[in-house]
Order: structure tokens, then sequence, then C-alpha cells
């Protein structure tokens, strides 16, 4: 069960993060999934460095925004002309 509220919770912060960009994200379905890695590797990266934002699905929610917010920052990096 963690794991699909885990991609659900990716799918909303990838939804975020396209309000975020304001444009210059990778679109609906490209910050979604994004989100969805984003999700994945915030709540990693954030659990190894024993980092906790706040309590419960909040503090879920921030590190997937997080995590998504880098993969599209690193994503309109590497290719500036893909990212609508």
């Amino acid at each position: 069960m963690d794991i699909v509220i885990m991609l659900l919770f990716g799918a909303i912060t990838g939804w975020l993060a396209s309000r975020i960009f304001l444009g210059r994200g990778l679109g609906l379905f490209g910050n979604v999934i994004a989100g969805i890695l984003g999700s994945v590797f915030g709540y990693w990266l954030f659990g190894e460095f024993g980092i906790q934002l706040c309590k419960g699905a909040i503090n879920t929610l921030l590190q997937g925004l997080c995590g998504a917010a880098g993969i599209i920052i690193l994503i309109n990096l590497i290719f500036p002309g893909r990212a609508s």
C-alpha cells in the first residue's frame, strides 16, 4: 500500500511542479512522470540523510515535490530546448 501512496503523491507533486515552472516544465504528462520518479528519488534521498521536513503525509509530499523539481531542473539543464 505504501507504494501506491508514493505513486499517488508522485503524480500530485508532478502536477505541483508543473505549476511552479509555469510553462517551462515538461508538460502535464512529463511532469507527472517526473513527479513519480522524483517522489521515489526524494523519499530515498531524504531518508538516507535522515532529513524530515515535517510529520506524516505532508513530509512525503514535500520530499516528492523537492525530488520532482530537482528532476525537472536537471532535465531542463541537460536538454534546454526539450522543455516546452
